[in-house]
């Protein structure tokens, strides 16, 4: 009778089988990294996007009514506005540089809508958003948000949009 040894797994094989699983877990870990941090940046283009609805909204209401009740926020000095606007270019990473969209933005006007407004904790709450730590500039008539606490992404991408002058 001819019986075969059994000798079982191999050492070398065993440690070609763990290097693989190493190897596919530090993939999926990785590609897990990058979603984690790409839902991140999805969250706050979105909450960028929802604050600037917010602020069209407020403003739609201010034009028809006439009542400044709308506008809320702390005045912004053109030249804070000016630099925040640097500090944003220096970070940003997209090759575009961004403009403050109001050229006619002087002490004493009585336009309100030339304004940049500083929206606290409270100002976003009155506007229906709540759940958010960040500090945003806006201007109401131009539809101009930025992201004062983070300035852009992790990406570097300025957290920064306008909508079309409405003046």
């Amino acid at each position: 009778m001819n019986k075969r040894k059994n000798k079982g797994i191999t050492i070398i094989s065993l440690t070609i089988t763990i290097i693989l699983l190493l190897i596919i877990a530090s993939i999926t870990v990785s590609i897990g990294m990058n979603s984690l941090k790409d839902s991140k940046e999805n969250l706050k283009l979105s909450e960028l996007n929802m604050v600037q609805q917010a602020v069209l909204e407020n403003y739609t209401k201010y034009k028809t009514t006439n009542n400044d009740i709308y506008i809320l926020g702390n005045q912004v000095s053109y030249s804070d506005m000016q630099t925040l606007i640097s500090e944003i270019n220096s970070k940003n990473t997209t090759g575009e540089n961004i403009t403050l969209k109001v050229s006619d933005y002087t002490s004493g006007a009585l336009d309100i809508s030339i304004y940049y407004y500083e929206l606290s904790q409270e100002d976003l709450e009155k506007m229906g958003i709540s759940d958010t730590d960040e500090t945003y500039i806006v201007n109401f008539s131009t539809g101009e948000v930025i992201n004062k606490t983070l300035k852009v992404t992790g990406s570097g991408k300025p957290l920064y949009t306008h909508a079309m002058d409405l003046r």
